[in-house]
């Protein structure tokens, strides 16, 4: 048992590690400094966190208090988003977001709301002992991330 979780978590790493990279960087390219008080880079720095520690963590064995934590605050993020997102930023350089959130809101809060869900269920699957379930809700959170990107973020500058 102990050999799957392991086999599936290294399966899971390389693409948490891809989001929460992906995450870290909200917005700016390295010459330009981040407004670290802007409350969307401190939400996506934590996911970023967040992800890139449970991916680690679970690595070595079960979720206790910590990782439990951690879910917790993605869930929190994830409640937080419709909010973080309400108006634009308009003039700012401090973050990515396409004005695609605002003209297509119903398509973007589908997304935040499958993020929540994905967040729900990763929650869940940490009281299990069931290290599959673990990898494959982290790996869905990591998705939901992911599928928000293409269509509600700029490129890297």
């Amino acid at each position: 048992m102990r050999r799957g979780l392991i086999g599936s978590l290294r399966a899971a790493a390389p693409f948490a590690v891809a989001i929460a990279l992906g995450l870290g960087a909200l917005g700016l390219n390295d010459a330009q400094a981040h407004d670290e008080k802007d409350p969307r880079h401190m939400a996506m720095e934590s996911l970023s966190k967040n992800m890139e520690a449970l991916s680690r963590s679970l690595r070595q064995g079960p979720p206790g208090d910590a990782e439990h934590a951690r879910a917790a605050e993605l869930i929190d993020v994830a409640n937080r988003m419709p909010a973080l997102f309400e108006t634009p930023n308009p003039g700012e350089n401090n973050n990515r977001a396409k004005p695609e959130i605002w003209s297509d809101w119903a398509g973007f809060s589908a997304k935040i709301d499958e993020f929540r869900d994905a967040t729900g269920a990763l929650a869940a699957a940490l009281k299990a002992d069931d290290p599959a379930a673990w990898s494959g809700a982290l790996q869905t959170v990591g998705r939901s991330c992911a599928s928000c990107h293409r269509p509600y973020r700029t490129p890297r500058r």
